[in-house]
């Protein structure tokens, strides 16, 4: 029995704008690659993402430059530079990202009709305990639905981090009714891989944690802190400036997950680790306190989910967790770690896991979280 693996719009995202190049997303390919199995990008969720990389990704940047440029086109020895014509380099993003997510992929042929009842059942239904339309979840659940019973013979992965998939109480009533029993779902590629990745009595956490580099955690931390304030307000945002760190410290680590591969050509067996490491970081004062207080008076913080944490004297403060990627190689004759690689670490994860208590938390919610 192979995995079809369906991924949703959520898990893409995660990933950051060049998904194809984190680790993740190679480990799964491998894993496909090594147990024949398939990935699966539905229509739905294919056109959610390319809409939301040229709004989000594309499109956001492109009016920055356009601002800039229409700026400097108001100084006197700019009045003559022309703007560039980025209309055919985002064509061709577009069409480059599309080509990752459809190229050598599964397409299977699915009903391009929804039942009208069981929609509306569902939009009712689901309108009376929270204020958000998921009709989107309910197309990506039917098409899950649909691949199921067209490959019944083999084991179908649905991997999502929206929790309506394992909690609607609706979508499993479809489920029953539809005799779909060849179905799983996980909330990241990680969790997926970890169950069905290589196994090994002696490969654990414990034996991970003991192989951790605290040195290179500080080192890339400190290599890197020009970045961190943009995660600590979008006062920052957009700012080039040299941070002084005043303070800095690695208070503790723990794994969140780790999954590993035999690599098919070499034999060699890889384990991904996330690592979750608790950081405080304080920088020297922002100088512009009145800008700064007039920024933080603006801020929306039901929009906002950055933590805007300045002290009295208007240090801004990071204190919260930072994800880091990390690979190493297992010793299957020694039952140890031979080797371990810093991938890289990740503070936006701070932010995105904010957004998505809120949005959980929200029982009126109009803006969809994909």
């Amino acid at each position: 029995m192979i995995n079809v693996i369906i991924l949703d719009t959520n898990i893409l995202r995660g990933l950051g704008p060049n998904f194809f190049d984190k680790i993740d997303y190679i480990s799964l390919q491998e894993y496909c690659y090594s147990s024949a199995s398939e990935i699966i990008i539905p229509n739905a969720v294919l056109l959610e993402y390319l809409d939301y990389y040229e709004r989000e990704i594309i499109q956001k940047n492109l009016n920055e430059i356009e601002r800039a440029y229409s700026k400097l086109l108001n100084l006197e020895k700019f009045d003559k530079l022309k703007k560039p014509n980025l209309k055919k380099y985002a064509k061709d993003q577009i069409e480059f990202i599309e080509n990752k997510l459809t190229q050598n992929r599964l397409r299977p042929i699915l009903t391009p009709f929804l039942s009208e009842n069981e929609l509306l059942d569902f939009l009712i239904e689901n309108k009376q305990e929270i204020k958000k339309d998921n009709t989107r979840d309910f197309i990506i659940w039917t098409n899950t639905l649909e691949i199921g019973e067209k490959y019944s013979d083999e084991q179908v992965v649905l991997i999502s981090n929206d929790k309506i998939f394992k909690e609607n109480k609706f979508f499993e009533k479809i489920r029953i009714r539809r005799k779909v029993e060849n179905l799983k779902i996980f909330d990241s590629i990680a969790s997926f891989l970890s169950v069905y990745g290589f196994k090994s009595e002696n490969l654990n956490k414990e034996l991970l944690l003991k192989s951790i580099p605290l040195p290179i955690i500080k080192k890339e931390l400190k290599k890197d802190k020009n970045s961190i304030p943009s995660h600590i307000s979008r006062y920052y945002y957009h700012s080039r400036k040299n941070f002084k760190l005043e303070e800095f410290e690695v208070q503790k680590f723990e794994i969140e997950e780790y999954y590993a591969h035999k690599e098919t050509e070499t034999g060699i067996i890889k384990v991904i680790v996330h690592v979750n490491v608790k950081v405080k970081m304080v920088f020297e004062p922002e100088k512009d306190l009145d800008k700064l207080r007039e920024y933080l008076n603006s801020v929306d913080e039901k929009k906002d989910f950055y933590p805007n944490s300045f002290d009295k004297d208007g240090r801004p403060i990071f204190d919260d967790w930072i994800l880091f990627h990390f690979g190493m190689e297992f010793n299957e004759t020694e039952q140890k770690i031979e080797k371990t690689e810093f991938y890289d670490f990740f503070p936006e994860d701070a932010n995105f896991r904010r957004m998505k208590a809120a949005h959980n938390n929200c029982s009126r919610c109009t803006t969809p979280f994909f």
